[in-house]
């Protein structure tokens, strides 16, 4: 059916039949309305492309107007002149990948070649961060602005919306090397939150009343610390590890008599732990499960009768500081309720340059993989107090003992005393 004249009436007047038709406007050529049998309307295109004869929806009769819509149809003749397929383009649009397919890959693809410690946070972040506001968006439809306006909307959460943007770049990365999207990275320069490197680091008298408040709770005839979390902690305290090297250590990975920790798969990979003496004391000492390969194994088989490591540390990691804080009769107070167990490595790595060891040193002690991680502790290689450093030495051998030092020095106290 054609129209003589196409206007804003005669379109409204159109009725719906049982079968879908269109009203042919006749200007320009292929441009109409379709009616169907719902009686929804829409503006259409038939034109001719590679051959094929095509229809093109321009969009719903009311969003758009007669003028609108006849517009839109001469420009896409335009683009077909040039040799374009408007139809084909607005299919592959349809069909572009969107967030929520780029994560999913990922999840597939890449997420299986990341340690459990990495992928854990990633997915959670994806879950709750990622997936809730870009989740439905096609990849080139995300922009700057709309990563801006997402990242400042997690102002509350600063450090973790760093993370979220940091892993929002990894994914569009990634877009990239699949071919998914031809950039730029919309994540790609969007200034992060401001983030302040936690200095805690541990004291003389802190270490000693830790040691002291392990071996305490040790002892309890009711709800006794584990031997194994004990372990764990004295290691912590000794070898400046981090907390999944020391829980996930094998026996198979101690070699007491070359003094190491040959460590398989650490946060840098493969990485060999030099031990103190006193360290491997501790090692030779230490409790054992007939048939556990774990060092800080758990007490009890699980239900399939395995071995396993301990995980969770946290609620005896909060006894000992909760013991070690309370105010014991002929010593000083101290509070360690707000220490981490990350913050023994920190002390660790501190002791070893304030006795004016290298920064390369430590940092291989501590298994860094560059430089710039212990730069951290480069302001206490100029502290006056390496033999009081020394001290804390010896008091932390002495703790590991449960024998307490017989004079106890706080490096703040000492650096006063030698300043």
């Amino acid at each position: 059916m054609v129209a003589e004249s196409f206007t804003k009436r005669l379109c409204d007047a159109a009725e719906a039949h049982e079968k879908t038709y269109v009203l042919w406007a006749g200007d320009p050529a292929g441009f109409g309305l379709r009616v169907q049998p719902s009686g929804r309307k829409s503006f259409v295109l038939k034109y001719r492309a590679n051959g094929r004869q095509r229809f093109f929806t321009l969009g719903a009769y009311g969003a758009l107007t007669v003028d609108q819509a006849r517009k839109l149809a001469r420009a896409a003749l335009a683009d077909v002149a040039k040799g374009g397929d408007p139809a084909a383009t607005k299919s592959d649009a349809r069909q572009a990948p969107t967030v929520r397919d780029l994560c999913d890959r990922f999840t597939v693809e890449h997420m299986p070649k990341l340690k459990p410690k990495t992928a854990r946070p990633y997915q959670r972040l994806i879950d709750d961060r990622i997936l809730k506001h870009f989740g439905p968006m096609k990849l080139d439809n995300v922009t700057r602005a709309d990563v801006v306006k997402w990242h400042y909307g997690m102002r509350d959460t600063p450090i973790e919306a760093n993370r979220a943007l940091l892993l929002l770049h990894k994914l569009f990365a990634m877009a990239e090397l699949w071919e998914w999207y031809a950039g730029p990275n919309p994540a790609q320069g969007v200034p992060k939150n401001t983030e302040t490197a936690r200095e805690r680091s541990v004291t003389g008298v802190e270490l000693y009343r830790i040691a002291k408040a392990i071996g305490d709770l040790e002892r309890l005839k009711k709800y006794p610390l584990s031997p194994y979390l004990g372990l764990a902690f004295r290691l912590l305290l000794l070898t400046g590890c981090r907390k999944d090297e020391i829980l996930t250590l094998r026996w198979e990975h101690v070699d007491t008599d070359a003094g190491v920790l040959r460590l398989q798969d650490s946060k840098t990979g493969r990485k060999t732990v030099v031990l103190s003496a006193a360290a491997v004391d501790l090692l030779k000492r230490a409790p054992t499960q007939t048939g556990s390969p774990w060092v800080v194994t758990r007490q009890h088989r699980d239900a399939a009768g395995e071995w396993q490591h301990v995980v969770s540390v946290a609620p005896a990691w909060a006894r000992v500081l909760a013991d070690a804080s309370t105010k014991k009769d002929g010593e000083p107070d101290v509070n360690v309720s707000d220490l981490h167990l990350h913050d023994l490595r920190h002390g660790f790595a501190s002791v070893g340059v304030s006795r004016g060891m290298s920064l390369p040193l430590v940092g291989a002690l501590l298994g860094h993989a560059d430089q710039a991680s212990t730069a951290r502790y480069s302001h206490l290689q100029s502290d006056p107090l390496k033999v009081a450093a020394d001290r804390i030495g010896g008091e932390i051998w002495a703790a590991m003992n449960g024998t307490p030092p017989a004079d106890v020095v706080d490096l703040d106290e000492a650096r006063n005393r030698a300043g």
